[in-house]
């Protein structure tokens, strides 16, 4: 890139060979910053820690126990409804 801008500045010739070797630093530039760019967004992305997914396991557990529970007495209660008498 350097020879490039020598080459530009003082109103030299550029060659096909400059410009392939431009051409593959800019691409080489290019690759860098593609994988930096990846690389940050797989960490934005990338979900909570181990702490943090047990934390939620145990949360998850919690709310199914306890809407099994209420479900069932919901359950039971329009089960017995049923069989009560109706009073006239």
């Amino acid at each position: 890139m350097d020879r490039l801008k020598y080459k530009l500045k003082n109103n030299e010739s550029i060659t096909l060979i400059d410009v392939k070797e431009y051409k593959q630093l800019v691409l080489n530039q290019l690759r860098e910053q593609q994988a930096v760019v990846s690389t940050k967004a797989e960490n934005i992305i990338s979900p909570i820690t181990d702490t943090g997914s047990t934390l939620m396991n145990s949360f998850n557990l919690g709310m199914v126990a306890f809407d099994t529970i209420s479900m069932g007495i919901r359950a039971i209660r329009r089960f017995s409804g049923l069989f009560r008498r109706r009073r006239k």
